[in-house]
């Protein structure tokens, strides 16, 4: 079965799930797309849809602010 990532983790424009991510990461980081730029949304928004969609169970990793799947 295929996972795919949905929600928060997702840039709405352009669907990639590439991160821009501050050195220090606050709770309330506004966190934009690498790709096109687009706002993504908070930290706490982004890391509770991660944790949500099997983030934390070993299904999605984040590795330099890529999410990808192992």
């Amino acid at each position: 079965m295929v996972q795919r990532l949905s929600g928060k983790l997702e840039c709405s424009d352009c669907h990639t799930t590439y991160l821009r991510m501050p050195e220090r990461v606050l709770t309330d980081s506004p966190i934009f797309c690498v790709t096109c730029g687009n706002y993504i949304g908070r930290w706490h928004e982004i890391e509770d849809s991660f944790i949500a969609q099997g983030g934390l169970s070993g299904v999605f990793d984040l590795h330099d602010g890529h999410i990808i799947r192992r």
